[in-house]
């Protein structure tokens, strides 16, 4: 690696289109500054695109490969954020200072594309991890389906088998902070590989091994999820948490709240609002939902099996986490 005074890129300003679309030309790149979405592509090829892009003009040879992952780093991030919403020496920097900005990238286009062929062949074990994630995923579906299907009981309501907690930290980053999604509840650190909690997290709810946390907001995509990763942890106010009663087998309980039946009848108790993602809870007709439970010695045995297929995947998990992980780190050290 060398240190260089810009990455070896000119922006391109002239060359609009009658329409005010910019016009691309063959070698050149088109990006998004203004977003973190990776938006970032080469051209073959002569067309126009929209003028809230930027275009990039290299002004030596430049493996693609190699700034597509420069353009996906934690360093270019950090950089674009100065040039966005960032205040550096009491001025915002410009998109003109950003690309004059001292990086490290090396001079030979085949060192380049070797690294650029290192960390494909992590994004390939990714994607193998993703797809043996995803079969776990439809297995334990598919299984946990039949099985409740072939199962008999009493209807029972939600209010019957859950209870609300609502006790709260008193003091800021007491313990963990964690984020349920519609896939799981994980470390936010972790997951987002950053925190992003408010400054102060004292008065977040606090979760308890063995609770079931949903998100009022969301909760008809599914984000409702039983915690048997953490001991002890806290989400958003914006959450609720609940423990299970002792009659119910917990495997058995958080397999169900996640099945097909469930979230059809989240979606019935959830009223579409301001936004179309976000729709708001009926919270007593959520607790009217009911379902057949069996006995709790039938509970047991099928919370048994849908265990078993949940503790592989909770091990892939933690193994594409760790992947990403070091990725991210890898990416950190090539661009200081």
């Amino acid at each position: 690696m060398v240190e260089r005074d810009s990455l070896g890129i000119d922006i391109k300003y002239e060359a609009e289109s009658v329409s005010g679309y910019k016009v691309v030309r063959p070698g050149e790149y088109v990006i998004h500054l203004r977003s973190f979405q990776g938006g970032f592509a080469f051209s073959d090829t002569t067309g126009i695109c929209s003028p809230a892009y930027t275009i990039l003009h290299p002004k030596e040879v430049l493996s693609y490969g190699f700034l597509r992952e420069y353009f996906m780093s934690q360093k270019f991030i950090d950089s674009l954020r100065l040039v966005t919403y960032g205040i550096r020496d009491g001025k915002s920097i410009s998109v003109e200072e950003w690309m004059k900005l001292k990086t490290y990238i090396p001079k030979s286009l085949k060192e380049q594309e070797r690294i650029k062929e290192f960390l494909g062949m992590i994004d390939k074990r990714l994607t193998v991890q993703n797809k043996v994630i995803e079969d776990l995923k439809k297995l334990k579906a598919a299984i946990g389906e039949r099985i409740i299907k072939l199962v008999q009981g009493k209807q029972i309501s939600l209010g019957d088998i859950l209870d609300e907690r609502n006790e709260k930290s008193t003091e800021n980053n007491q313990y963990e902070v964690l984020s349920s999604t519609v896939t799981g509840i994980y470390s936010q650190r972790e997951y987002f590989n950053k925190d992003i909690a408010s400054t102060n997290n004292s008065g977040y709810k606090i979760v308890h091994r063995g609770d079931i946390v949903l998100s009022p907001q969301n909760l008809w995509m599914g984000n409702i999820n039983y915690n048997d990763c953490f001991e002890i942890g806290i989400v958003s106010p914006s959450y609720k948490v609940f423990s299970i009663r002792k009659a119910f087998d917990e495997r058995y309980v958080a397999y169900l709240l996640k099945t097909k039946k469930a979230l059809w009848e989240y979606s019935l108790v959830s009223e579409q609002g301001a936004s179309i993602v976000r729709r708001n809870l009926n919270y007593e007709s959520f607790l009217e939902i009911s379902f057949q439970i069996p006995s709790y010695n039938k509970q047991k045995e099928v919370g048994k099996v849908i265990t078993a297929v949940n503790s592989k995947l909770l091990l892939e998990q933690k193994l594409l986490f760790s992947l990403i992980r070091q990725k991210s780190y890898l990416l950190k050290s090539m661009f200081i």
